[in-house]
Parts: C-alpha cells; structure tokens; sequence
C-alpha cells in the first residue's frame, strides 16, 4: 500500500499530499461544497445537465467511473477518497485547530464548521466540465452565485463571532481575521486594505499568494472567479448589514496572468446602482495594492 501523509505549511498558505513519489496540493471546502454546485445546476438546468457534468468531471479525472450509465456524485466522492486515504500519522502535521481522526476527509474547524479534503485538481476538473457543458457564461453564472452566497454566509457568521459592529471596524479586522484562516485551508497567504474614499464608499483590497485558483493556471485574464464571489459575498453581507448596501468585486491582479500575486478589490455601493466602472476605481485600488502589506 502507497503510503500518504499531507503536510500543512501556513507560512505558504498551501497544503499538500505526498503519496509515494507523487505530491499534490490538497484544499479544504467546506463540506458539501461541490455538491451545493450540483444542486444549484440541477435547478437552472435540470437533472440531464447534472448527469453530464458529473461525466465530463469523471472523464477528466480519467476515472473509469465515467462510463458509468449514470454517474454520481457518490462517484466523485469515491474517486477522492481513493486518492487521499488511506492517511498514515507518520508524516502528516495536523494543526492543532483542527478536530481530526485522520480516517476520513473530512475535518473540524473554527468551532463547529465542517471542511472536506479535496484535491485542487479536483476543483480545476470541476470548473472545466461545468464549463464544457453549460458553456463558459452558463457555468460562471451558476458557479459565481453558490460561492457568493457562501461567502455571504461567511460574513454573517463573522459578525456574530467576532462581534462586529459596525462597517470600518468590521473590514480593519478582516486582515487578522483571514490571514490567520485562509492559509489553514490551502487557500494561500493573505493581506488586505480598506480605506473609505472621497464618495463616503469604502474599498476592501486583497493580496494573495499561492492563491489556490491559479495554481497550475495559465490564463490572459483573471482566473480566481470563485474565490472573487466568495469574497464578494463576505463584503455584501458586511455593506448590507452596516450600511443598507450592497458590493461589487474585481480582480485586478492574478498569477496564473503572470502577476507576482492574484489581487480582488471589493467596492461598497448602492443596491440599486448600476455596474461599477472600473477604469474610474483603479487609481483607488492601486492606492490600496501599495498599503496592503506581505504576509508576516
């Protein structure tokens, strides 16, 4: 048998599984994560899109279980496990946050939340069946809508958990808050910046290295659209609960674009504004990129 061990390093911000001679970095979702995708493209387009997608995945995980008269997530799930159990002790640092027997995927953290394993090719091989399938507009559509509403509910247990009060305060702590999160996910190493602008709207900016969206990504443009939504949501629901408004995202930098590090500006506005005009904010989120500091 293989043996596997997967090593947290947080000065990085990455995780990574070795098994044998072969490494691989390694994730952690919140659990259920791809399956809250499934659902939400059964329901824009029926349970025939589900189907195929799960082929198309399967197909591009080069898993047997493709040719399956109808695949399941139940496969998906199974191909996973195959990849990362067994885990051997001997090797593997699991940091002390984290509820963990080592038998299974999946883990609990930050109190009571659960978090899967999962292999970040898995989720590259997920982001190109969905979008061989539903096309590229079609699967941004649906995949931007679940991680936005994710992190949304992010920002709501964040304000109950740390307490926040009020909008300013709120984004100045968020530095600490996920500088000291992502980079036990696998996420990659964060620093942000706020400032309110001359408009009485403020602008939350984030850097992160090794983001895990463009790692293994060569793109022309941003590739982090997941991680945009994710982070879109955290501010909407900080701007709706302080303020009565909402936000509106943007990466502006990214390393699978050749950048040294994937940047996202999130910008407070009006509920029922129109879309931002970008060219107009960049000389407020180039401001922000040459406060927000490295990682410690």
């Amino acid at each position: 048998m293989t043996h596997k061990h997967i090593m947290w390093d947080t000065t990085q911000g990455v995780i990574t599984l070795t098994a044998g001679d072969h490494t691989e970095r390694l994730i952690l979702q919140r659990r259920g994560f791809l399956q809250s995708f499934l659902d939400e493209i059964e329901k824009v387009e029926g349970k025939n899109a589900v189907t195929m997608t799960l082929r198309s995945l399967l197909t591009n995980l080069d898993s047997p279980k493709a040719k399956s008269d109808t695949p399941t997530y139940g496969h998906v799930r199974d191909v996973n496990d195959e990849t990362i159990l067994p885990i051997s002790t001997d090797g593997t640092n699991i940091p002390d946050l984290f509820q963990w027997d080592g038998k299974t995927r999946d883990l609990i953290a930050f109190g009571d939340t659960p978090f899967s394993l999962l292999p970040l090719r898995f989720l590259h091989a997920f982001k190109d069946a969905s979008i061989a399938i539903l096309t590229e507009q079609g699967a941004r559509a649906i995949l931007n809508t679940v991680t936005r509403r994710a992190g949304y509910a992010v920002g709501q247990r964040a304000c109950e958990n740390y307490n926040w009060n009020d909008l300013e305060g709120s984004m100045a702590s968020m530095d600490d808050v996920l500088s000291n999160s992502f980079p036990f996910l696998g996420w990659g190493r964060t620093r942000i910046a706020t400032k309110k602008a001359s408009d009485g709207m403020y602008m939350l900016y984030l850097k992160c290295w090794n983001a895990y969206e463009s790692d293994g990504v060569t793109s022309k443009s941003p590739a982090c659209f997941l991680f945009q939504k994710y982070l879109e949501g955290m501010g909407a629901k900080l701007a709706e609960t302080f303020s009565g408004m909402t936000t509106e995202s943007k990466e502006v930098m990214c390393s699978a674009a050749g950048d040294e590090y994937c940047a996202f500006a999130i910008k407070q506005k009006e509920t029922d504004s129109g879309p931002l005009d970008w060219k107009v904010l960049e000389e407020e989120w180039r401001e922000l990129d040459a406060m927000a500091l490295k990682p410690e």
